[in-house]
């Protein structure tokens, strides 16, 4: 990721409503939708620790950095789809 560089969020995926099953293959289609864009994504999680898990886990296999503040903005994850 290029530090230094505040990109204005373009994409949500929002997971509310979606099982942790679900949360994987969402997560998937959106980053593979939008591959190689250099788009910052926002990914709503909301207060589920598994969830975060979940996409911190996804966002890892394709080598993403999770871009996160609980403290500002809890229950997302962002990341630079690149």
């Amino acid at each position: 990721m290029r530090r230094g560089r505040k990109k204005k969020i373009e994409h949500k995926l929002d997971l509310h409503g979606l099982r942790h099953h679900q949360v994987k293959e969402a997560v998937i289609r959106k980053i593979e939708d939008l591959w190689d864009s250099g788009v910052r994504l926002e990914i709503i999680t909301g207060h589920s620790d598994k969830m975060k898990e979940i996409v911190r886990a996804v966002l890892s296999e394709y080598k993403l950095e999770p871009i996160e503040s609980d403290f500002i903005q809890p229950g997302r994850i962002e990341a630079i789809i690149e």
